[in-house]
């Protein structure tokens, strides 16, 4: 979960600096989209980790469930800057 504060603000960033700033922006407000989408993805993967850890029964599962979050967060990043760039 601490892993995530970073995430938290730079999605922060990604969704105000458009809204900031929307003449250095050719779409701006597709740039406020990938923001706002950034940071729907990273609550839903802090809401996922807290549910996956709540539930387990085993000490093996959060690892492999926290294996997968860690995938999607790493997608998002990607996506992220894929399109930004």
């Amino acid at each position: 979960m601490l892993n995530l504060t970073p995430e938290i603000e730079l999605a922060y960033a990604k969704f105000v600096y458009p809204i900031m700033k929307p003449q250095e922006f050719q779409h701006p407000k597709f740039a406020i989209f990938i923001g706002f989408s950034h940071i729907v993805v990273v609550v839903q993967i802090l809401f996922g980790l807290i549910i996956f850890v709540c539930m387990a029964d085993e000490f093996a599962d959060p690892v492999i469930n926290f294996a997968g979050i860690c995938v999607l967060s790493e997608l998002d990043n990607w996506l992220g800057d894929a399109v930004m760039s």
